[in-house]
């Protein structure tokens, strides 16, 4: 790749401006992105420290992410929400928890089964398994 672009988002900002579309609704679209962006960085970086002992580099690897969350202003933002998702996700299990609890089957009737979350690969909670098929390649 030949290509070198010095601040890509300020061109895709001109680009997109250029394109009719609205300040308003730009800025909010570029927002929401780069922040679903910055928590996967935080995300990779908080594997990479429970992880050191699989690279070499990786506190290296760590202070170069970082240091482009930084340069990107993304930072605080991006810890932000990732630490209030955290919350509410602990919350909705939380509360998942506390219904399924509350609900008691008749001696008639069988329990159900939890539904998978959408995001789940249908492994029991901790294990390396999985219950999808294995893709043909």
């Amino acid at each position: 790749m030949d290509e070198f672009m010095e601040r890509p988002t300020d061109v895709l900002r001109s680009y997109l401006a250029a394109h009719g579309m609205a300040l308003k609704t730009m800025t909010s679209t570029l927002r929401v992105g780069r922040i679903a962006m910055g928590m996967e960085i935080l995300t990779l970086i908080k594997f990479l420290e429970d992880h050191k002992f699989l690279l070499d580099h990786a506190d290296e690897c760590i202070a170069v992410l970082t240091t482009l969350l930084i340069d990107q202003d993304l930072l605080e933002e991006s810890q932000s929400w990732y630490h209030s998702l955290h919350e509410w996700r602990k919350v909705k299990l939380y509360d998942a928890v506390a219904e399924a609890s509350d609900a008691q089957p008749s001696e008639h009737e069988e329990p159900q089964a939890a539904p998978v979350p959408p995001d789940s690969n249908g492994a029991p909670p901790g294990s390396d398994q999985t219950m999808d098929p294995p893709s043909a390649s």
